[in-house]
Formats: C-alpha cells, sequence, structure tokens
C-alpha cells in the first residue's frame, strides 16, 4: 500500500479522484507524533485507515470504494477550503489557488457583500473567516468539527467522530499527555520547539506544560543546545520585562533572530535579515491567502491586524452578562458602524452564530458562551499561525482543553482556573511570577485542582521510535535508487514559484536569484537513476530553510 505525501499548497478536484492515499506530513494519534508518510502507512497497514479526528498538524486523504474522505487535524490549525459548483469539486488549503482553478474552469463564483465586508473590517482574512462561509458563495471552509467526504462529482462536510471526557479532571489531564507527547516527540524527532513569552497567562500556561513535559535539567538542555526557543516581544516593554523575570526564574535564555537586550535599549537595532524574512514571509502569505483576488483589499490594514492580539486563552467571556452563544450578539453589534447598512450587518451576524450554534452541538459546548465557542472554532486559526509542518503550535486550542472548559462555571472561567491549574501543576514557580495585568494573577481563595501526574510514559514510544522516524538527513540518504524523491520534487517546484515572484525575486536580489533557480532546476529535471545526485546537491539545506521559514 502506498501513501503520496501532499504538498504545502495541494488542490484535489473531483477530475483528480485520486487511486491512492494522501498525507501531508504529520499527525497525532494518543500522544504520539509520526512524520512523513512512513508512519501514516505503518498505521494504514495496522488499522485500516488513515487516521482522523486527532489533534494535530496534518490533512489525510482516503479513498474507501467510490468515496473519498479528507480530513484535517481537529485543532483547526490546517484550514481546508471546499469549492462546490455543480458537478464539480475541489479542497486546497489555498484560498486563492481554489480561485485559480475556478477561472481557469470557467465557473461562474458569486460574492457574497456582507461577508466580503466583514472580511475588511474585521481582518478577519481569506484564510481566516469569521464564519466558515468565505466571501465567494461557492467556496466554504470545513470546520473543526467537520470533514469532507466525496464522490465523483459531489462533496459534503459531515461531523468528525469525537471522544469527550466525563469530567474536568479527566478532560484537563487528558490535555496534557497529548500535549506533553507532542512537544517530546517534536524534539526527539529533531525539529524545534518556539515557545512565545509574554506578560499574559496564556503563554505562561502552555511554558509550564512544557516544563512539566521535559523536567527542568532537560529543558535547560534543549534549550541551551537551541531545541527549545524561547522569545519576547521587545516591542512591548511589559512583555520583554516580565519574560525575563520568567527565564531568571527558570534559569533559561531567550533566543530568536533578534539580540532582545540590544533592541530594548535601541529598537532601531532590528536585524536587517530577520527584516528581510519577515518581508518573504509576507509575499507567501499573501500568495497563500489570495489577498490579491478580494477587490478593494486593504493589505496595510489586515497586515497589521493579522498578528495582532492573543485570543487563545479566553474561555471565559468578556461580558459577564454573555450565557449563551447567542448572548453573542452584544460582542458582535460593535462592528454594526462599520457596515454600509443594517442588512448587511445583520446577514454576517446571523451567519456567525449559525456557525457558533453548529460548533457547539457537534462539539459538546453546550455551556459554553459565545466567546470560547467562537475561539475554539476561528481564531485558534488565526494564531496558530497554521502551516503544514509548523513548529508552532498552539497547545490552547486542543479540543480536550475545551471540553474542560465545558465543565466550569461562569466564575472558574473569569478567573483562569485552567491556566492557574497548568501553571500550579506544570512549573508552580511561575504562578507568583507578576502579570501583565492584575486580573490574570492568582485571585485569593484559589483552590488548584487535583491533577494526576504524567509519570506513565514510554519514552521511546513517545519519541514515536517504533516507527523509525527520521532526520532530514537520514531521509535524504535513503532516497530511492529508482525515482527521485516526490517530496524533492514538490519543494523545489514550489520555491521556483516563490523565485518568481517580483517582490521576492527584488528581496533576495538578481544574483541570488538566478542561482537559486539553477540549482533548483537541477533537482527538477532529475531523471530515473539520478537520485543519488540529490545527496551531493543543495537541496537537504535548502528544505531544512523553508521548514524552518515555515514554507513546508
Amino acid at each position: 500500500m502506498k501513501i503520496n505525501l501532499l504538498s504545502s499548497l495541494f488542490l484535489i478536484s473531483s477530475e483528480d479522484f485520486p487511486e491512492c492515499h494522501r498525507f501531508s506530513g504529520y499527525f497525532f494519534e494518543g500522544a504520539n507524533l509520526y512524520q512523513g508518510t512512513e508512519g501514516a502507512t505503518h498505521f494504514y497497514e495496522q488499522f485500516g485507515c488513515l487516521p482522523s479526528g486527532q489533534d494535530g498538524i496534518f490533512v489525510s486523504v482516503t479513498r474507501k470504494k467510490q468515496i473519498l474522505e479528507i480530513a484535517g487535524d481537529s485543532a483547526g490549525l490546517v484550514p481546508l477550503f471546499l469549492l462546490r459548483v455543480p458537478g464539480y469539486w475541489a479542497v486546497s488549503p489555498s484560498f486563492d489557488r481554489l480561485l485559480t482553478e475556478a477561472k481557469k474552469h470557467g465557473h461562474q463564483l458569486n460574492i457574497l457583500p456582507d461577508v466580503l465586508q466583514a472580511w475588511r473590517i474585521t481582518g478577519a482574512i481569506a484564510q481566516f473567516p469569521t464564519t466558515s462561509q468565505t466571501c465567494v458563495a461557492e467556496i466554504t471552509v470545513v470546520p473543526t468539527w467537520g470533514e469532507i467526504v466525496c464522490t465523483a462529482d459531489k462533496a459534503v462536510i459531515v461531523p468528525r467522530k469525537q471522544t469527550f471526557a466525563e469530567n474536568y479532571q479527566e478532560a484537563i489531564n487528558r490535555y496534557r499527555v497529548e500535549t506533553i507527547g507532542r512537544f517530546r516527540t517534536i524534539v526527539s524527532s529533531n525539529e524545534p520547539l518556539t515557545f512565545d513569552i509574554t506578560g499574559g497567562i496564556d503563554s505562561r500556561s502552555i511554558l509550564a506544560t512544557a516544563w512539566e513535559a521535559f523536567g527542568a535539567e532537560e529543558f535547560r538542555a534543549l534549550n541551551r543546545a537551541g531545541k527549545i526557543s524561547l522569545r519576547s516581544n521587545p516591542k512591548q516593554g511589559v512583555d520583554i520585562r516580565i519574560a525575563n523575570k520568567i527565564v531568571e526564574a527558570l534559569d533559561v535564555e531567550l533566543s530568536g533572530p533578534i539580540n532582545l537586550g540590544d533592541f530594548a535599549e535601541n529598537p532601531a537595532n532590528l536585524s536587517q535579515k530577520g527584516s528581510r524574512q519577515s518581508k518573504i514571509l509576507s509575499v507567501w502569505r499573501r500568495q497563500r491567502l489570495g489577498r490579491s483576488a478580494i477587490p478593494q483589499w486593504n493589505h496595510n490594514h489586515v497586515d497589521g491586524f493579522w498578528s495582532s492580539g492573543v485570543f487563545g486563552g479566553n474561555f471565559k467571556s468578556p461580558n459577564p452578562n454573555e450565557l449563551s452563544v447567542w448572548d453573542g450578539q452584544r460582542f458582535l453589534e460593535k462592528f454594526e458602524r462599520h457596515f454600509d447598512n443594517r442588512s448587511l450587518f445583520e446577514g454576517w451576524r446571523d451567519r456567525v452564530l449559525e456557525d457558533q450554534v453548529a460548533a457547539q452541538i457537534h462539539g459538546r459546548g453546550h455551556r459554553l458562551p459565545f466567546w470560547p465557542v467562537f475561539n475554539r472554532d476561528v481564531v485558534m486559526r488565526m494564531h496558530a499561525r497554521q502551516y503544514l509542518g509548523s513548529k508552532r503550535l498552539y497547545p490552547l486550542s486542543f479540543k480536550s482543553l475545551n471540553d474542560a472548559a465545558n465543565f466550569l462555571d461562569a466564575f472558574s472561567l473569569r478567573n483562569h482556573q485552567i491556566h492557574h491549574d497548568l501553571i500550579f501543576t506544570g512549573a508552580p514557580e511561575l504562578i507568583e511570577i507578576e502579570y501583565d495585568k492584575e486580573a490574570k494573577s492568582v485571585q485569593d481563595g484559589f483552590s488548584p485542582s487535583i491533577l494526576a501526574k504524567n509519570d506513565s510514559f514510554d519514552k521511546d514510544a513517545l519519541e514515536g521510535r517504533q516507527f523509525g522516524t527520521k532526520t532530514l538527513d537520514e531521509a535524504t540518504e535513503t532516497l530511492p535508487p529508482c525515482n527521485p524523491s516526490e517530496l524533492s520534487q514538490l519543494v523545489s517546484k514550489r520555491a521556483l514559484r516563490l523565485l518568481k515572484d517580483p517582490e521576492i525575486a527584488k528581496l533576495v536580489g538578481a544574483r541570488g536569484t538566478r542561482k537559486r533557480q539553477r540549482m533548483l532546476k537541477e533537482v527538477s529535471n532529475l531523471g530515473p537513476g539520478q537520485s543519488h545526485v540529490l545527496a551531493n546537491s543543495h537541496l537537504p539545506h535548502l528544505i531544512d530553510r523553508l521548514k524552518k521559514m515555515d514554507m513546508l
């Protein structure tokens, strides 16, 4: 049985009804992470199907007789766009690619004015819509609670199978087991982990779970070796001040492309290399998001909004009177003044509320108000910066934690019970360090929940060794002798496309562009029996660089 690796900007359509299984590169089963197609192949041979409904970063395509099942990760870190017109469907993580595909086939697409205007207002760009309906009537985003079932000429979204905990302790302990396993297996797979440290409570609770995952001695060793990077926001004075207190308490180091100490003293000391990389990534994002296809798009406004705000930890409601999803109307009303008329606003508002009700029904959020459900199904994708293969996981998006929130009352949610429990259990030394806002500190009378200790891990199993997870160099050395790696072809073609972009070419420079194009074309033109050339090429380095820049 063969499983092909999906490219990061794949497109599957009714014209390309696959005969074999496809997979994007990572999946989690229990507490384990398996890379590439090797783990997926092993899983398929053992269980007869590809993984479905797991939290992680993956897309799986499974053929069952005349039906195709396309599933993404249930944490919402890889959005799937679904184009449907009579007799034709297409699926891709790229909104822009679906628009191009529809134009190529001559399909008539219809703009929805209310959603289009909402995108401009809220900064909820094409990849992170505030509803599952995009501004193009024929293109929807698969919600986190669903997956796609396709026939040769039809595609429908169906609820994924989910399991839920019976109580708060079970749910939050499940989150800890899953998250600790993922942290360990990412590092053991020779992949880096990056944690943002701010004055807030979200980043602190994630850091505490990572501290629990490795223990103080191993965490510090991984930090010194560059396997675990800790970074903060030098532009935000309160963040960098508190971050320094946190790293001092844990005896670890801040890291990253920016010299945080120099930057704090002189904001003009932003490294040119880091700035250029940021610009290249910005071009890449615009390509992927398809912003240029949206009429009257304000790039500057959206670029600023896109990276702002950490919404993920808001299991509580900002409005104390909000007790249900429908009470979210109060939150949405503030956007009305930005719409051209009341009718457009009401159309958009009703779409948002209907989507949240569906997420509530299928995600068992029946006791949660609007804001946590909205976060779970929408905003998590925004903050996670979802790229296939990204190591910037945002654990607070995992369904187990949302399940835990559903067992708490409004008072406990408002006082950050989940965050404090995770911090108290994983790294109690972080409890007393100041927060950016006093409201986030441990309130008087806080009683931590009794959470089970994670002492039952099989380290070899957690590290994914039973599936022979390989490093990049090992994978390159074992390329099949009869045919160049499909991955190398995808990487080289994708990189060539990037270099053709005039903005990227300008940033790289004419000489650098020609050099890279020549190298990539050599890889693309390799024929049967020539795959040994890859071992002596620059491809492994290129793949590594693209992965570090979240372009793979």
